[in-house]
Order: structure tokens, then sequence, then C-alpha cells
């Protein structure tokens, strides 16, 4: 998963450097206006409170590893490995690189500026959460169920890479941002539930813990309303969409620290 997640990585970064084709001076995007240095940041702040709970809930799933591993293995059929093995996909291999690719190409074609953003933010919805997920996974170097048991089997920075779940990280950062960009209610109980099974596919491949799966969830959901505006993290707000026609890029700023004085832009 580590190879799949760099590889994911590099290929969308490549993506939102292309140079697009030339905007037509209708369609065509500049780079947005500064943000009013007294507007009120957008997007729900992450409190500290919000990282207690997530944590806690982690804690509190990790109590059910062994029952939720036990239940997965228990009378494992060849035919629920072979549908776990196609729903993972979802948040593995060229699923994940291929539909913010397809939006982001879709809409320099059709010289569509909101098309291409939001394929931007979806492909940075997935950046944002490897980049989470990879070092959280080397920092607590968590064994897999074939390697350890649930709750000793805890080395960090040995290589062991159980915590978080990249598959499911992927698999909800994709649903959560597709939804908040689609806006049907359809769609998004068709995405969460692929993300779901993509999650319980891991655990019956026996890849993973279910507390490893809860965490790829929240790193997955996070990024993705991060990266789209709905949350925000300390002053950092969520990224602008460059388009012109010499590049596609992503722009970070941070808020002010006060009504009227100006933020910093990178």
């Amino acid at each position: 998963m580590t190879t799949t997640v760099r590889t994911m990585s590099a290929v969308l970064l490549a993506l939102l450097m292309l140079p697009p084709a030339r905007l037509n001076a209708q369609g065509g995007a500049q780079v947005p206006e500064a943000q009013d240095s007294a507007a009120p940041l957008p997007g729900a702040p992450i409190r500290w409170w919000h990282v207690a709970v997530a944590t806690g809930g982690v804690f509190l799933a990790s109590a059910a590893d062994n029952a939720v591993h036990d239940l997965g293995q228990d009378h494992n059929t060849q035919t629920d490995k072979d549908i776990a093995t196609a729903v993972q996909r979802f948040g593995s291999g060229a699923v994940p690189v291929v539909i913010p690719a397809a939006i982001i190409g879709a809409g320099l074609l059709a010289h569509s500026p909101s098309l291409t953003r939001s394929g931007a933010r979806v492909g940075g919805s997935l950046i944002v959460g490897s980049v989470i997920a990879e070092a959280l996974k080397e920092v607590i170097g968590r064994a897999r169920p074939y390697q350890g048991p649930a709750q000793t089997g805890f080395k960090p920075f040995s290589g062991w890479a159980s915590m978080p779940s990249g598959h499911t990280m992927a698999a909800f950062a994709l649903a959560t941002s597709l939804s908040d960009e689609i806006h049907r209610g359809w769609a998004t109980a068709g995405l969460y539930t692929l993300a779901a099974g993509t999650g319980a596919s891991r655990i019956v491949l026996n890849a993973h813990w279910f507390s490893d799966v809860v965490a790829g969830a929240i790193i997955g959901t996070t990024s993705a309303k991060l990266v789209n505006g709905k949350w925000r993290l300390f002053r950092i707000t969520p990224p602008r969409i460059l388009l012109g026609p010499d590049k596609v890029g992503l722009q970070w700023t941070l808020g002010p620290l006060r009504p009227g004085t100006a933020g910093a832009q990178h």
C-alpha cells in the first residue's frame, strides 16, 4: 500500500502542475482576489475537543479489534475474499488516481474552470490524506493482524504499517470530496457505502484491525473537508485552485492573526 500511495500522490501532484489548454475569455479563471483580512475565515474550525473525540473513538474501536477480527475471519469463504478484493479497489490502485485525473482532464478539455477545480479538490484531498496517513503509519508502527497481536503489536519506525488503513483513508477521501462536489443524496449514499465496504474488506482480507479502519475513515473525511473548505485547521484556509493559460496549481493561505492583519500566502 505504501508504494501505491506514493505513486498516487506523485501522479496527482504532476497532474495539478500540468499546463492546461488555453482558456477562453469568458471561461478563463484568473488568480482569485486576496481575501479581505478583516473577514472571518472560511470553514468550521477544528477544535481541540474534536481531535480528542476522534482520538477517543479510535481507542474505543481498538477495544473491539480482536472481536471484529475474529468475526471477519470466522467462516471466511473464498467468495467473501473475492468480493472483498474487488470492493477494496475503490481505495487503491488506479481508481483514486483515475477519478480526479479524469475530472481535471474533462475540465481542461471543456474549458470549464469549475470542473477543473472540482477535480483538483478531489486530488488534493487524496494527497493531504496520503501524507498524513503515511506519516502516522511510520510513527505508530503497528503490526498487521498476521504480524502480531492487536494490543501489543506496536513498534514505532519499524516499518510496520497497519494504522491507519491507507485504503480506507483513500476511499473516504474520495467519498467525502465527491459527495461534496455532486450534492446528491443518492451519490452520497452510494459513495459512503463503497467507502465503508472498502474498510470492511481490509478486515476480511486480514490486512487491518478495526481501529485501523476507523482511523483511516477519520483521516480521509477530514482531509477532504479541509481541502474543500468545509472545515479549517488553525488559521490555514482551504487551498485556492489557480487556473490560467500556463498552469493549474494549489495555493494555501494563512489567515490573519486578528482582524485587519494580512495573512500569509504559500
